[in-house]
């Protein structure tokens, strides 16, 4: 059997090898000549190079690289493995200690500014990852490793974005080279996702009638204007809002960006009216003090004391579930300060309350 090494006629595989077998002709089709060539030489018989010695495209464009460096440095090809043995270190030689490196990365958030609760957050997510993968050198941890810790976990997504950030902060320190989450897959698992609760319009009511009446406006921000707590309940100290950033004439309030989580400034307007009568009280107070009456300790009392049940953010939710239909949905997401966007405010909020109810939440006012 004769094979013939000839042009395809194919622009993606331009080489190929050609035989007969019993009176049919038979073509295997490449990319490189190299690689026709060799398969060539293999249905020949002639298996002249044993596999360590069979290079790939790629890898023959690496190596006429070194010994084009090699060549104009004036040095020899036998030379490259003691110079790579020199100047390549061992991973164990690299890095950084896992300890010293949380350090400097929680140092360097404070620095830029980020909030008590953000500092905590990935001081425990480092805390735990520490505690079960037991690392001692950043340099040591793969992706390999990464996947699989991201696999035994509740909370991959987040926690994928945490140590994300922390190893991308490694990696801009030059500790290590590559960073092991940044490609590192999420296993799919399929589950139910249960709506965001929200209150009822007869559960806002008896809420906001049963609090005293100086928590009452902070209490209306949270329900009518979608407003984060952490944006209006002081905790540890942080810089809240305050009265002076409610313009009452232009009707809007001023979420401040050492106000607002994603330290952007955000500018309420065009809120449902029921939420100025609300807000009346706040004239009588001084522009310098915060909305909120106090702290956000204080805030906890005050809901336990109603013995309504209040999930976690339920204000914020109920609000963008009945502005959905009051406000429309890009009004909506824009007070929210969504950075998401429509595709997150719809997966989440989308037909939790109906027309009628929303015209009913936003209706309603102090009593006199």
């Amino acid at each position: 059997m004769k094979y013939k090494l000839g042009n395809s006629g194919n622009p993606n595989c331009p080489f190929e090898v050609r035989w007969n077998l019993y009176g049919k002709l038979h073509r295997k089709r490449f990319k490189f000549k190299g690689d026709a060539e060799l398969y060539l030489r293999q249905m020949q018989g002639e298996d002249f190079l044993s596999n360590e010695f069979r290079f790939s495209p790629t890898e023959r464009v690496v190596f006429k690289e070194i010994k084009d460096f090699c060549q104009n440095k004036g040095i020899s090809l036998s030379d490259v493995c003691g110079i790579l043995a020199k100047y390549v270190k061992d991973p164990k030689d690299c890095g950084k200690d896992y300890s010293a490196a949380v350090a400097e990365f929680i140092e360097d958030l404070t620095r830029r500014g980020a909030r008590d609760a953000t500092v905590k957050y990935y001081s425990a997510i480092l805390r735990l990852f520490q505690t079960r993968e037991g690392v001692k050198n950043i340099a040591e941890y793969s992706q390999d490793a990464a996947e699989k810790y991201l696999a035994s976990i509740n909370s991959p997504a987040h926690s994928k974005r945490s140590l994300g950030s922390f190893f991308a902060f490694c990696v801009s320190k030059k500790w290590i080279s590559a960073n092991p989450f940044a490609g590192a897959k999420i296993p799919r698992v399929l589950k139910e996702v249960a709506a965001p609760s929200i209150l009822t319009v007869a559960e806002t009511i008896d809420f906001l009638a049963k609090i005293p009446p100086e928590w009452q406006p902070t209490a209306a921000i949270l329900a009518f204007a979608g407003v984060r707590p952490i944006e209006i309940l002081p905790l540890n100290g942080a810089v809240v809002l305050k009265i002076q950033n409610i313009d009452f004439d232009a009707r809007k309030i001023t979420i401040p960006a050492e106000v607002s989580k994603v330290r952007r400034v955000r500018i309420l307007e065009n809120l449902p009216e029921n939420i100025w009568q609300w807000l009346e009280p706040l004239k009588a107070r001084g522009g310098a003090e915060n909305v909120a009456a106090g702290s956000y300790e204080i805030w906890r009392r005050v809901k336990s004391s109603t013995a309504i049940a209040l999930p976690k953010d339920v204000f914020r939710h109920s609000f963008a579930s009945y502005a959905y239909h009051y406000l429309g949905a890009e009004h909506t997401v824009e007070i929210l300060g969504h950075v998401g966007g429509f595709g997150v405010f719809a997966k989440h909020y989308k037909g939790l309350a109906t027309i009628a109810d929303s015209r009913k939440y936003f209706s309603i006012l102090p009593t006199k």
